[in-house]
């Protein structure tokens, strides 16, 4: 080999050595951007976190200082613990103890108010999204129009059907309503018709399984996470509805 062919040949390591520098510089820029992504994205998310997270540190700290440390000091000041328990002893002893009855109340309401809407939605959901019936997509029409109905509007039927019942003024006209869950119903339809395989609820017909057996023993145990959503969301709607139980 002569030393025309040999020069080329010694160039080629310093060619490829420029090349592979390339991609490396580029991928050097690359890391910046995420590193300046992410601190934007962590200071957006920390006064997402303090608009929510301080007024509730309020909220603890609030009982612990009297009237004058509440207009005149830090709101984030924390005051006595004596001054907490003299606030809790005049809530407590407030109107003969009746704080305990209206715990008491809205624990019952809400509670039963879960069982009938996750008897009632979940089984709702589950046939609106997997089974085929004269009337379907009316009843699913339907129930998106009652989901975006304001609540105010359905006071004065509620209480003409509660009565014509007769079952006004007792606990079952404020729990019976609770079980009517829409919102409940629609997160069923949606978690059903995407994520459970039609496929397997067949092989559990196949296998001998009737309609019930196959919402029993198949469909159910795998909608635990829409159960438990279901179950939250009821629970928090029930507990902050101050307008049916008056």
């Amino acid at each position: 080999m002569d030393r025309a062919t040999a020069q080329p040949l010694r160039k080629k390591p310093a060619a490829r050595a420029s090349l592979a520098a390339g991609p490396t510089r580029r991928r050097g820029r690359l890391p910046s951007r995420r590193v300046g992504a992410l601190l934007v994205w962590f200071i957006v998310m920390l006064a997402f976190t303090g608009f929510f997270v301080v007024p509730v540190i309020w909220l603890f700290l609030a009982p612990t200082k009297t009237d004058h440390q509440l207009v005149y000091w830090n709101p984030l000041a924390l005051g006595s613990f004596h001054t907490f328990l003299r606030t809790w002893d005049e809530i407590y002893a407030f109107q003969a103890h009746e704080l305990l009855v209206w715990l008491w109340n809205s624990a019952r309401y809400s509670v039963g108010g879960v069982f009938l809407a996750l008897a009632c939605a979940v089984p709702a959901g589950y046939g609106l999204a997997l089974t085929q019936f004269i009337g379907r997509k009316v009843l699913l029409s339907i129930t998106l129009i009652v989901m975006i109905m304001p609540a105010s509007a359905l006071v004065l039927p509620l209480f003409l059907e509660m009565n014509l019942l007769h079952l006004s003024n007792s606990a079952w006209s404020v729990v019976l309503p609770f079980g009517f869950f829409p919102f409940g119903v629609y997160l069923s339809y949606i978690f059903f018709s995407s994520t459970i395989a039609k496929e397997l609820l067949a092989a559990a017909r196949v296998d001998g399984c009737n309609e019930w057996g196959v919402f029993r023993h198949v469909a159910l145990p795998l909608a635990r996470p829409i159960v438990a959503l279901v179950g939250f969301f009821e629970f928090v709607s029930d507990w902050t509805n101050f307008s049916s139980p008056s």
